[in-house]
């Protein structure tokens, strides 16, 4: 708390000056508009409110003799950084526009604007006000559940790994808006009071992000394996319940986050490690697999599987860090 002098100024008005500190965390400056508020007894002074017209960031990128990986990378972490504009330049536009495009269509907000064959603009469409991030959450352990479930009927026959594949791409387009979002949100204080979220809620939901699309990739890694194996009858039951049991433990994981049960959590914390040790016992009840049939996908299955698990007790943790 701190004690400020009221000081006269002129015949009728009377001024304080503002904190230092909350000037430069809310990156204000001399002309900026405030929100004043009487409250009766108190005087509420915050910053307006978020405008996107604020993002006017613009980076210009030379495409020339450069890998489509390389152009990749620079886009992405351009587009995680809240660039608004991108303006792609050189003789072999022509050439890799193609790629290009492929990229910015899996960034969602992001949009072709123009195109001659030595530039194209790429700009964000997205304005930060109209994102839910627990909504893009809802959305992504949504696809999530399908993937698991889908990827136990590969064991029954069942061709859904090219299904799989699509959404784990979907989650990434999810997961690096999300990304973007919370980047822009932690390091704008109006978009925290517009989203009713403080830098350590921010910071939790940053988190659990990652750990979903940790997961995600694992079971985009386990139906690829899965696809790959001729189980017999007895093996694949084992398999199944396994993942039977992982996708159980998920869905009671993010039921628990959404209802901000840290009782549930802290139960979970409690007793995975048991719990993994007896599910992860039936494997030593698969068959050796002749050597033809690549017996290592069975130790990606398992890695992956464990994989999976570690994930879900992350999300646990996330829980219980929450405020």
């Amino acid at each position: 708390m701190q004690f400020k002098k009221i000081i006269a100024f002129g015949k009728g008005s009377h001024i304080i000056s503002l904190p230092k500190r909350w000037v430069e965390r809310n990156k204000l400056m001399k002309g900026d508009l405030l929100v004043m508020e009487d409250l009766g007894h108190a005087l509420s002074l915050s910053v307006r409110r978020y405008s996107p017209e604020e993002k006017t960031t613009e980076k210009r990128i030379n495409i020339d003799k450069r890998s489509i990986e390389a152009i990749n990378s620079e886009i992405v972490t351009e587009y995680l950084n809240n660039t608004h504009t991108m303006i792609f330049v050189g003789k072999e536009i022509n050439d890799k526009s193609k790629d290009i495009k492929k990229i910015i269509m899996n960034l969602a907000g992001l949009e072709i604007l123009e195109q001659t064959s030595t530039r194209m603009v790429a700009i964000d469409l997205i304005n930060p006000i109209d994102i839910s991030i627990p909504n893009l959450i809802r959305r992504i352990d949504t696809i999530i559940r399908g993937m698991m479930s889908d990827s136990m009927q590969i064991l029954d026959g069942k061709n859904t790994y090219d299904s799989i594949m699509e959404r784990d791409s979907d989650i990434n387009r999810l997961y690096f808006l999300g990304c973007r979002i919370i980047r822009l949100a932690s390091k704008t204080p109006s978009l925290q009071k517009e989203f009713g979220l403080d830098v350590w809620e921010l910071y939790n939901l940053k988190s659990l992000l990652r750990y979903l699309e940790e997961l995600a990739d694992k079971q985009k890694r386990i139906a690829r394996y899965l696809s790959r194996i001729n189980f017999d009858r007895g093996s694949s039951s084992i398999i199944k319940d396994i993942y039977k049991g992982l996708s159980k433990h998920y869905i009671e994981c993010m039921t628990a986050y959404y209802k901000n049960d840290k009782a549930a959590a802290l139960s979970f914390e409690i007793g995975n490690k048991t719990r993994s040790s007896q599910a992860f016992s039936l494997i030593k009840h698969i068959p050796e697999r002749p050597k033809q049939e690549n017996p290592q996908y069975i130790t990606r299955i398992i890695e992956n599987m464990e994989g999976t698990k570690d994930c879900i007790k992350n999300i646990w943790r996330a829980e219980l860090e929450r405020d």
